[in-house]
């Protein structure tokens, strides 16, 4: 008897009449290597077999009784696998029927030896397989054709990582789609987009886990489902940029294996092309000019802060303020660091109350006069520095586009929590622009909420933009690891208020 699993040929034999024998069929079948054969005596036999199993063959006796009915209900469960049916001289109703049959073939019972009858069927099933295997090449080679040209019309890397997995993952072929990002600080491959798993399941691994210079098969995959998991870097030269899996129930040839390579090796040239592209005019890349701008900002201060410290007669009363503000500026210009390498590791990160990074970033926006009410709290994962950041920047951005007078709402939505303010709020046109570096509409530095989608990308969170019920701006963080939810009465932080500048 054949042994059962990667690479075997697996036949289901139903039915068996006085006239057709399937008994030593199976027999012969079963005596090769790497071959299994269920039998089902049974049509009910069958379907249990056909509702849990993929076959490489599927061999069936004729029935005397309603054939036509059997070979209809038979050939809506067969999937791709090759039908083949074993017929005599009083089967002219079903050799009609198989004529006009897709995937179906037809043997003379009766005008073979049981070998040859055997090795007609093994035939038919290497074709089968063949045939379909040229299939899978031909629908990946054109899923490979369709990436590329949508690849070039991508410019951010998480458009990339979205649109590899949502493209491989559209076919019939990989079952889960995710790319993980290479984190140069820490060494370690932090999932981003995915498509089949949600990417908080998926799992982290290091480099050290995989063989990062080839397209590498795991068995028994991580993510708890069937077959084989797919790794394939993602690089340019000597340049890793991430791994992209993928899960399959399917054998993956050599054939195959080199494709997903090319996949990979495009991937990694696109991710290559858009970060370390110079823009049409000359100009530096986004996150260039925000480190250029944000650093130039945090210098000025810094210089007026301590210069006006010098001459302890004229500011002893601002002395303890003017402290306070340097301490701010500096930790300012470390988050700015944090966000240049593009990296966050675990141990930058603490579980904190919503309501607790609310109130300290509305403490230090001292002059800041709108109300901020939080509706519920609940603990998430974050960088506290950097959360306290993004906070400041939508308070500011609130004050800045709706006036002093506006009152500001956080707290809790599905999978992470929102900010919203009662002011007049922006078109849906402008929600993608908003959050471009450099874009500004009212002459400002336009880091605000650049800054904004920068941190919630750190943390691997996602945003939304829409209306608050008053028809003022509201955005939504999701994807947020929230540990237990503690909703909290509304409390007010008010009175806050500050001379800043505006983005």
């Amino acid at each position: 008897m054949g042994v059962e699993g990667e690479g075997a040929e697996q036949y289901l034999i139903i039915g068996g009449t006085d006239s057709v024998d399937t008994d030593i069929i199976a027999t012969i079948l079963a005596s090769e290597d790497a071959v299994s054969v269920d039998r089902a005596n049974s049509k009910s036999a069958a379907a249990k077999f056909l509702n849990t199993k993929s076959y490489s063959g599927i061999i069936s006796a004729i029935p005397n009784t309603d054939p036509l009915y059997f070979l209809n209900w038979i050939s809506t469960r067969t999937g791709s696998s090759p039908l083949i049916l074993l017929c005599t001289t009083a089967h002219t109703e079903a050799l009609n029927w198989a004529a006009v049959s897709e995937d179906t073939h037809t043997l003379w019972y009766e005008a073979n030896t049981v070998q040859q009858l055997t090795n007609h069927i093994q035939q038919i099933v290497a074709g089968s397989a063949l045939n379909e295997q040229l299939q899978q090449h031909r629908r990946l080679q054109e899923t490979i054709h369709e990436l590329t040209s949508r690849l070039l019309t991508l410019t951010k890397r998480d458009e990339i990582e979205t649109t590899v997995c949502n493209q491989l993952a559209s076919t019939d072929l990989y079952q889960i789609a995710w790319c993980s990002r290479y984190i140069q600080d820490s060494d370690k491959l932090r999932p981003r987009a995915a498509v089949g798993i949600n990417p908080r399941h998926t799992p982290e691994f290091t480099t050290s886990d995989f063989a990062l210079d080839t397209v590498a098969i795991e068995e028994n995959s991580s993510t708890g489902t069937d077959g084989s998991t797919v790794s394939i870097p993602l690089r340019h030269e000597t340049t890793l940029f991430g791994v992209l899996f993928l899960t399959t129930c399917r054998t993956i040839d050599e054939v195959e294996r080199e494709l997903l390579a090319d996949i990979g090796a495009t991937v990694g040239a696109a991710i290559h092309t858009i970060e370390t592209s110079i823009h049409s005019d000359g100009s530096q890349p986004p996150l260039e000019t925000f480190t250029r701008v944000f650093s130039h900002e945090l210098r000025n201060h810094l210089q007026g802060a301590r210069a006006a410290l010098e001459n302890e007669h004229d500011i002893a009363e601002q002395r303890d303020q003017l402290l306070a503000t340097i301490d701010r500026i500096e930790h300012l210009n470390r988050e700015a660091s944090i966000i240049a390498q593009n990296s966050l590791d675990e141990a930058d990160q603490t579980v904190v109350q919503l309501s607790t990074l609310v109130d300290a970033a509305a403490s230090g926006l001292a002059e800041f006069s709108p109300q901020i009410t939080v509706i519920a709290s609940t603990p998430i994962l974050c960088s506290r520095p950097l959360a306290v950041l993004l906070f400041e920047n939508l308070f500011r951005n609130a004050a800045d586009h709706a006036g002093s007078d506006v009152a500001v709402r956080v707290g809790t939505c599905q999978e992470g929590f929102f900010v919203e303010d009662t002011g007049c709020g922006i078109s849906p046109e402008k929600h993608d622009a908003i959050f471009e570096w450099g874009h500004t509409m009212n002459g400002g530095t336009g880091i605000g909420l650049a800054l904004v989608k920068r941190i919630v990308e750190l943390h691997d969170w996602d945003l939304t933009v829409t209306e608050s019920e008053e028809g003022g701006f509201r955005i939504e963080i999701i994807n947020v690891d929230t540990r237990e939810k503690d909703t909290l009465s509304p409390q007010k932080i008010s009175s806050y208020t500050d001379s800043f500048s505006r983005d």
